[in-house]
């Protein structure tokens, strides 16, 4: 027996010893390729932030520019630099609100600390809060330190200067503390390369850009630099500027990574070039990326010579155990003996533990299965959105969830379900899942062949995304758009759903289904353009550019001129041609018809802001008026065009009661009531007389005076009319209807009904409905 257990020991201990030092030798080998993959991931890391930093400050950059071209477009500026100074009281005035003028452009950019304009012919420097010449300006209110005036004057303001950068300089304003800045410099008119009248200077604080490099915790270990296109440091967070200039000539590409020796010490070097030339550039010390790597070696030489020691203790008390138990657990584990009998020892413990996990294994696989079909689905939503690392998939998880990803033709079609009105009753969610199964199984019937492979996944309630994977000969990629026709067909005919598609272009790699998807969701977009329930190719939006809307200041101020004067009649026919010249004769696109309304929106609050009238309720909801929700529910321009007359309507018609007499305003205030209390069953010729304290025999001989009809008349022509929008909604009763427009029972109702209008509420019902249906064809 000891000579069996000696042998058990010298075996245990051996294998151990082995086993350990398998993977020390590995971990030798391989060091060096763990030390230069640790280098490529820092230098992707480093790589992947200065991205980001340079998202940011071009962002910051582009507010800037944005509010050069502001300024300089901006007729009181041409005036300044027409006049130069101001040489009467008329100019002293125009130069007053021009100063004032400038306050709107502070803080445009959260860079930027101050900006004034030079003007060149006068010497005289304008600022939002003063006026002086360029001398005092800079030897007195806003020096540069160490430099002169004359070195200012000759390195900012001689030539041409297009959004010139120059680098970091230390400037005191007049009682505040010198600050790092970086001047920017833009000479005016901006489009003038021979008479040049004037500057625009921005001093933008270097403490901005240096907070945005710190909230990047992992750039505070090295240093970061920005470098101009005309290879000048702009601003480094570098505590005394180290910057080599031959260094600039090794970083001849876009971007990438590079390794220099500074100071004895080695240092890796990661660089980004931005859309206007700058580039941006990290030094990190390679001991400071280096430093968990020999951490992680030192911790592993520490844990091999403990594991050494643990092994042989450990070898030697297994050596002296009753190795049967062994014997045990390997007939368990090849047989899966089920007995559990409670362990006597540590084996034995293993062995119920291996039976335990083999059955919680079962459970795990069961689990998995009858969740397949959900974890399918989920997995193609975050494949056609972009969440999935296409690289990372393998034929083996994509077998798993039934996914075949095998030619290489790849297009993603998204079907945004619009209208359910009239296949719902409820607006369920039961009802929803119902319309998406409806839609899902036609277009498995339409596209699914021998070869073709379509897999479709809910994106939201009502928006369905189709993955299509086809050969790139197959005949699909032709037949495409008349099988989407066919779809909407079926869908609107059968089951009275309306619905809009965006299809996206053809791709060759499934890495750019997201960028298919991101194309679907464009198309349908343009839906403003091409009207809803249509199918829209993005390949076809793309035709539609960007181009200036026409809205000229003498339509606007035509616009404006009627809504003072309350002709909704004129207002309405100059929306009618601003509508017709934009998307009619020039089919303007998405983004720049949303511009156009938002600027038809500012016309009514620029409008409000010069009206005085005693009735402020109409112009209060116009002055609080959110653009983004007030078209929130306008899917084509059409509809923004009615919503917009219908604000424009409202507007004229508060301002057109405004300016009447008296009894006019006391008519409009009558018929006003009567449209919003129509729905009380109460309401009557003594009720309202009471509600405006008059008797009823003077009530009803005014309104027959003024408005040339009984008042009863009035009232139940209003209620038809109401009535009428709700009859051609099929979903409603009659009786329903008849008690929403304030009469008692339907039989009331039915007979004031056809007294008015010649044909019962039921007819006229049935004929809106067959017009309808008219119009869907």
């Amino acid at each position: 027996m000891l000579k069996a257990r000696r042998s058990v020991f010298l075996t245990i201990l051996m294998s151990y010893l082995c086993i350990l030092l398998i993977p020390v030798i590995i971990g030798s080998v391989f060091y060096q390729r763990v030390e230069a993959q640790t280098i490529e991931n820092a230098n992707r890391t480093n790589l992947g932030l200065l991205e980001q930093a340079k998202a940011v400050t071009e962002t910051q950059m582009e507010s800037i520019d944005k509010m050069t071209n502001y300024l300089a477009l901006y007729p009181k500026l041409q005036w300044l630099l027409s006049n130069g100074a101001d040489k009467s009281p008329e100019d002293m005035v125009k130069l007053i609100d021009f100063m004032k003028d400038l306050q709107k452009y502070r803080n445009v950019s959260s860079f930027d600390s101050n900006f004034y304009i030079f003007v060149k012919e006068s010497d005289l420097i304008f600022t939002p809060i003063a006026k002086t010449d360029s001398r005092t300006f800079y030897t007195q209110l806003h020096t540069y330190k160490g430099r002169s005036y004359d070195w200012i004057m000759e390195h900012y303001f001689q030539g041409l200067r297009y959004k010139n950068y120059f680098p970091v300089e230390t400037t005191e304003t007049l009682g505040e503390t010198p600050v790092q800045t970086i001047t920017y410099v833009q000479s005016l008119p901006i489009n003038d390369q021979s008479d040049i009248k004037g500057y625009l200077v921005i001093n933008i604080d270097e403490r901005e850009i240096r907070r945005l490099f710190q909230q990047i915790e992992q750039l505070h270990q090295g240093e970061v630099y920005i470098i101009n296109e005309r290879n000048e440091v702009l601003t480094s967070t570098a505590k005394a500027n180290a910057w080599d200039s031959g260094l600039l000539q090794r970083l001849d590409h876009s971007s990438g990574y590079t390794q220099i020796e500074r100071d004895g010490q080695e240092m890796i070097v990661s660089y980004t070039t931005g859309e206007n030339d700058w580039k941006y550039v990290s030094l990190v010390p390679k001991p400071v990326v280096m430093g968990n790597v020999e951490e992680l070696k030192t911790r592993a030489i520490v844990l091999l010579m403990i594991c050494l020691l643990a092994g042989f203790a450990v070898a030697y008390l297994l050596a002296y155990r009753n190795y049967s138990p062994i014997r045990d657990v390997v007939h368990t584990i090849l047989h899966r003996r089920s007995d559990q009998a409670n362990a006597v020892n540590e084996y034995d413990f293993i062995k119920q533990s291996v039976i335990r996990s083999m059955e919680e294994e079962r459970q795990l696989r069961d689990t998995i299965a009858r969740n397949a079909p959900v974890i399918r689905a989920n997995f193609l939503t975050r494949l056609i959105k972009g969440h999935v690392d296409a690289e990372a998939m393998t034929d083996e998880s994509l077998a798993f969830m039934d996914v075949r990803l095998s030619h290489d033709c790849f297009i993603v079609i998204l079907a945004d379900i619009e209208d359910c009105s009239r296949f719902m009753k409820d607006d369920s969610e039961e009802e929803w899942a119902l319309a998406r199964f409806i839609v899902s199984n036609l277009c498995t019937e339409l596209f699914q062949d021998s070869l073709a492979r379509l897999y479709i996944a809910e994106m939201d309630r009502n928006l369905l995304g189709v993955l299509l994977n086809f050969p790139a000969d197959h005949s699909l990629s032709t037949d495409i758009r008349g099988k989407l026709d066919e779809l909407m067909g079926i869908v609107d005919l059968r089951f009275r759903m309306r619905m809009t598609v965006g299809v996206s272009g053809s791709f060759a790699e499934a890495a750019e289904i997201a960028q298919g998807y991101q194309e679907a969701t464009l198309a349908l977009d343009y839906r403003m353009v091409y009207g809803a329930h249509a199918v829209i190719f993005y390949a076809d939006s793309k035709q539609y550019t960007p181009l200036s809307y026409h809205y000229p200041l003498e339509t606007e101020i035509q616009l404006t001129n009627y809504v003072k004067t309350g002709d909704f009649a004129q207002a309405e026919q100059v929306l009618e041609q601003i509508y017709e010249i934009n998307f009619v004769a020039h089919s303007l696109d998405r983004r720049m018809g949303l511009f156009l309304f938002h600027d038809l929106l500012s016309t009514i609050l620029k409008t409000y802001n010069s009206i005085r009238v005693h009735n402020q309720e109409t112009f209060e909801e116009a002055a609080n008026l959110d653009p983004v929700h007030f078209f929130a529910n306008c899917l084509t321009a059409r509809e923004m065009l009615e919503a917009t007359k219908g604000l424009y309507r409202q507007v004229c018609t508060s301002v057109k009661a405004e300016r009447t007499d008296p009894s006019d305003r006391f008519y409009a205030r009558i018929t006003a009531y009567i449209e919003e209390n129509f729905g009380d069953s109460n309401l009557s010729l003594t009720s309202i007389a009471e509600h405006f304290d008059v008797t009823p025999q003077y009530m009803s001989s005014f309104f027959k005076k003024k408005g040339g009809q009984n008042m009863t008349d009035f009232i139940a022509l209003t209620r038809i009319r109401a009535a009428k929008k709700w009859l051609a909604d099929k979903s409603l009763t009659v009786t329903r209807i008849a008690q929403e427009v304030g009469y008692a029972n339907e039989i009331g109702f039915i007979r004031m009904f056809k007294k008015y209008e010649g044909i019962t509420p039921g007819k006229y019902s049935e004929l809106a409905q067959n017009e309808l249906k008219i119009k869907d064809v």
